[in-house]
């Protein structure tokens, strides 16, 4: 019982710490270089979150589904195509991040640096994935704390060797360092090299993987809207007033308590049922438990928002009706994760899609206003909550029926 209870402070531990870390980091970066170099690490930040999304083709479905679970198929065959879907994808994702930073930051370090940060990013994020399926969260509380301990400690020096240029990109090599300090045993380098010495195993494990992954056309789109409905909000920012994203990200890390609480308190914890089928969603919502969660979160969420912007040196100003907008936003995005994974784990994938290119729809509309009219994005902040909600209930409204993964 000890044991089960000190896992799960690890746990709680790691959580809080990954909450905490990324706006730590931009007021550090704020306070010590300013608005501006705290407005390109925000940048940094978001294309990275951007491209993994982007990049998830769920390679691991079918690798998962037949590892933890009961569909039919060799599992290792499944992770090989899985490794080097992985391997392809994230360096798809690395040349589209240096394409972005060198022709709009014009930097070449800053491009390398937010490269090599998105591909570690990329290597975090299967591994702490697969702790979760595997019920190891107190291993996944420690591989958070050692990484973001790395992170500290490196963007430390940096503050202490005050570079007079390419700060954020400093920021960014401590943040790729501090990843592999954490995660860079869980690369499989011995899987690697036993394929590599192999040529011709090599080249059937790539056409594998690209079947894979054109054969992911609907689950790259359901990826691609689930990085839209998560970074709608700092898209609209990032494309309508680029200098006040760095605020506004801290603003959304704040209230991004609620879908951490909603996916702590409720998804994480049974993320298996959720993969077996057995999770109903309106059980979820009319639950105590859950309400008590988004009450909590919320209460939380603001009192950080009032604390940042008060710590934030130069802060543009973010109206009080963005910050009500954003909470609804979050608890909208918290609350489809429950109802998506019923559906995705169900293998309902055509009913996910057809709501997805509603969804899509509704972004197209919402960017062609920014575009042509040239709001603030203010006024942006209501149609991308109604589209949300839109998209929650219509996932609300799909079958819950079980087809089988193969």
């Amino acid at each position: 019982m000890t044991t089960s209870r000190l896992g799960e402070l690890s746990y709680l531990a790691g959580r809080a710490a990954s909450l905490g870390s990324r706006p730590a980091y931009l007021l550090i970066c704020n306070h010590f270089f300013g608005n501006a170099v705290a407005t390109i690490l925000a940048s940094v930040i978001l294309v990275a979150a951007m491209l993994n999304a982007v990049a998830g083709v769920d390679s691991h479905r079918i690798y998962y589904a037949r590892h933890f679970g009961d569909a039919p198929g060799s599992a290792a065959r499944a992770y090989g195509r899985y490794i080097f879907a992985q391997l392809l994808v994230g360096l798809t994702g690395c040349c589209v991040c240096i394409g972005y930073f060198v022709f709009v930051e014009r930097s070449a370090w800053l491009a390398l640096a937010a490269a090599g940060f998105v591909a570690t990013e990329r290597l975090a994020d299967e591994t702490l994935r697969y702790m979760l399926f595997q019920r190891a969260r107190a291993h996944w509380g420690r591989l958070m704390i050692v990484r973001i301990g790395a992170q500290m400690v490196l963007i430390g020096l940096v503050v202490l060797a005050r570079p007079s240029v390419e700060a954020a990109a400093c920021f960014a090599l401590a943040m790729l360092a501090g990843n592999l300090v954490a995660f860079g045993r869980s690369i499989p380098f011995g899987f690697l090299r036993r394929t590599f010495a192999r040529p011709w195993l090599v080249g059937g494990h790539v056409r594998a993987a690209i079947r894979l992954i054109l054969n992911s056309g609907i689950i790259w789109v359901l990826s691609l809207a689930t990085m839209f409905s998560g970074y709608l909000d700092r898209l609209i920012v990032l494309a309508a007033s680029k200098t006040d994203l760095a605020i506004f990200s801290l603003i959304v890390a704040s209230l991004s308590i609620v879908q951490t609480a909603i996916d702590y308190f409720y998804f994480s914890q049974h993320r298996r049922e959720f993969l077996e089928g057995r999770i109903s969603f309106f059980a979820a919502i009319r639950s105590r438990a859950y309400q008590f969660v988004i009450a909590g979160s919320l209460a939380v969420g603001l009192t950080l928002t009032a604390v940042n912007i008060l710590l934030y040196r130069g802060a543009p100003h973010v109206p009080i009706v963005a910050i009500v907008f954003v909470a609804l936003i979050q608890v909208t995005i918290g609350t489809s994760l429950i109802v998506r994974e019923i559906a995705y784990w169900n293998n309902q994938l055509k009913a996910i899609l057809r709501v997805e290119i509603i969804f899509f729809a509704a972004i197209g509309l919402i960017f062609a206003t920014l575009y042509l009219a040239k709001l603030h994005y203010v006024w942006l902040l209501p149609p991308a909550a109604a589209s949300l909600l839109l998209r929650l209930v219509l996932f609300a409204r799909i079958k819950h029926e079980r087809i089988p993964i193969s």
